[in-house]
């Protein structure tokens, strides 16, 4: 899903381009899902895993959401930097909470899956992006992941209410 974001995003690029020779909203991605990867480690490290892990999704959200109604170039590049902070929260969050609850030879299949998850969306990205724009709008673009995220972050606050979540 985070992949498409960026890769998607480049069948996007012509519609939305406005010129300017500022920070590029696939670098603001990038750049806040690297820096921010260490601090997302460590905040896995001092606090519950399910809340961080909540958080970090809320934060892509609302990223998604705001670069979905940017009205400017600056807004839609805030909005992608907020996606890259969420994005580096759940990236190290599956990787946290898999060490933590499977066995070592499962976690071996989770990291290959989301291996094999990012090379799919590197593939499938573009052709989505470029559909979604040529058919529609490039605010499907941003907008795409939100269905799937909101009914994950549901279900997962729903999973904890009844206390049979222990992650």
């Amino acid at each position: 899903m985070c992949v498409r974001r960026l890769s998607g995003r480049a069948s996007a690029a012509p519609s939305t381009d406005t010129g300017s020779k500022t920070l590029s909203d696939g670098s603001a991605y990038l750049l806040t899902c690297v820096a921010f990867q260490p601090l997302a480690g460590r905040a896995f490290a001092f606090f519950p895993q399910k809340w961080v892990f909540l958080i970090c999704l809320a934060i892509f959200n609302l990223g998604c959401l705001v670069a979905a109604v940017a009205p400017s170039s600056s807004v839609l590049i805030l909005g992608r930097a907020l996606q890259g902070l969420g994005y580096a929260g759940l990236f190290i969050g599956i990787l946290a909470i898999a060490s933590n609850t499977l066995p070592i030879r499962m976690q071996a299949v989770v990291t290959s899956l989301m291996n094999v998850s990012y090379g799919s969306g590197t593939v499938m990205g573009p052709l989505i992006g470029g559909a979604l724009t040529s058919n529609l709008t490039w605010r499907c673009v941003p907008a795409n992941p939100l269905p799937l995220a909101t009914f994950l972050t549901t279900g997962t606050c729903a999973g904890g209410a009844s206390g049979s979540s222990s992650w």
